[in-house]
């Protein structure tokens, strides 16, 4: 993540993987060193989770509204009935 692109490698995860984004996560990882070209393009959860989880051949996308960049603390009823129904497939 901090020295090249993975989205290319997405495509190679073949187990079933769980993707929950908060749809307030405006993170920016790296962000002070970046170029305003490249700001733009960052902080894009929302949009980069559908990317991710289409990327990737058995991914299911949960998108969590009103939860930021740790769902898991900031909404652990939604997050936890997440990862339960994704174990139960």
């Amino acid at each position: 993540m901090y020295e090249e692109p993975v989205l290319y490698e997405l495509p190679w995860i073949n187990t079933p993987t769980l993707l929950v984004i908060g749809q307030k996560d405006r993170t920016l990882v790296g962000g002070a060193f970046a170029s305003k070209e490249v700001l733009d393009t960052m902080d894009q959860y929302p949009q980069l989770g559908k990317q991710a989880a289409k990327a990737m051949p058995h991914a299911i996308l949960v998108e969590l509204e009103d939860v930021g960049h740790i769902p898991h603390l900031e909404s652990p009823e939604k997050f936890l009935d997440a990862v339960v129904e994704f174990l139960g497939h």
